[in-house]
C-alpha cells in the first residue's frame, strides 16, 4: 500500500482507515489460502476419479443436448 498522509484526518477516521486495511489484507491472505486449498482439493478429486471403479448412471435427458453420464460413486461425469 502506498503511504498516504492522514495528518489532516480525525482520529476516528485514522483508526477506521487502519482497521479497514488490516481487514482487507487479512481477507486477501485468506483468499490466497482458500485458492491453494481448492487447487489441492482439485488434485485429490482428479485422483479419486482416476482410481474409482465407476458405476455410470445416465443423467436425465436435456432437450437438444448430448447424453451425459455420472458415476454414482465419485460423481465423475462424461
Amino acid at each position: 500500500m502506498q503511504h498516504i498522509s492522514l495528518v489532516d484526518q480525525s482520529k476516528e477516521f485514522t483508526s477506521t482507515f487502519h482497521t479497514y486495511y488490516e481487514m482487507y489484507e487479512e481477507i486477501a491472505k485468506l483468499k490466497y489460502f482458500l485458492d491453494q486449498k481448492n487447487k489441492e482439493l482439485k488434485k485429490y478429486e482428479d485422483k479419486l476419479h482416476k482410481l474409482c471403479n465407476h458405476n455410470w448412471v445416465m443423467d436425465d435427458p436435456q432437450y437438444q443436448t448430448p447424453t451425459s453420464w455420472t458415476c454414482s460413486v465419485c460423481r465423475c461425469y462424461k
